[in-house]
């Protein structure tokens, strides 16, 4: 054994003998053998539920956030149907048929090769509209995926149709997944709105 290691573990007893002379590390390793001795007949604690009850006092966690990636962003959508007449209906069906379709990966059936690869579902570039302009503060959307739907045909609470069964009052909610995240070098200073 090296000398560093020999000193390393003198170091580490030390900073044990320490810990458990000072009334709370004490109690910690007495909490310890405790729960121990408490679950073996069928309880189900710690040495830390312990010692709160006994001294209310916690271990300090030490919580660090720390950075290990970046994730994508989310977003969910949620829209009310209820059409009035039959031309209404057939919008509300075809919004319903091309969100759909277009989360559905294709089977490319009508290309050689059919049945060995299939390709990815449609992409949404996203943008929040005010008139026929980019809205000048909401944010902005990378290309998304559409990740899921989810279709409620009684969206009062209660099974209710028209003549052609269409349901008077429905709900789409519609959740998207962005493709790409977002850096910091994605906001530039000429971006209007608060970016991305």
């Amino acid at each position: 054994m090296g000398v560093g290691l020999i000193d390393a573990i003198k170091s580490a007893a030390a900073t044990a003998q320490k810990v458990t002379t000072i009334g709370g590390g004490q109690d910690l390793l007495v909490n310890y053998f405790k729960s121990k001795l408490v679950n073996s007949i069928g309880a189900n604690t710690s040495p830390e539920g312990l010692l709160s009850r006994a001294t209310g006092n916690v271990l300090n966690p030490n919580l660090e956030l720390l950075f290990s990636g970046v994730n994508l962003r989310s977003f969910q959508f949620d829209f009310d149907f209820a059409p009035r007449d039959e031309k209404e209906s057939n919008v509300v069906k075809e919004i319903i048929r091309i969100f759909k379709q277009s989360m559905a990966p294709k089977t490319g059936s009508n290309t050689e090769g059919a049945g060995l690869f299939i390709e990815a579902p449609n992409i949404f570039l996203l943008k929040y509209k005010s008139g026929n302009q980019d809205h000048p503060y909401l944010n902005k959307f990378k290309p998304c995926a559409l990740t899921s739907m989810g279709m409620n045909y009684t969206g009062s609470g209660s099974y209710a149709t028209y003549a052609d069964k269409t349901p008077v009052h429905m709900k789409l909610s519609v959740s998207f997944t962005e493709l790409n995240p977002i850096y910091n070098e994605d906001y530039k200073p000429s971006d209007i709105g608060v970016g991305y």
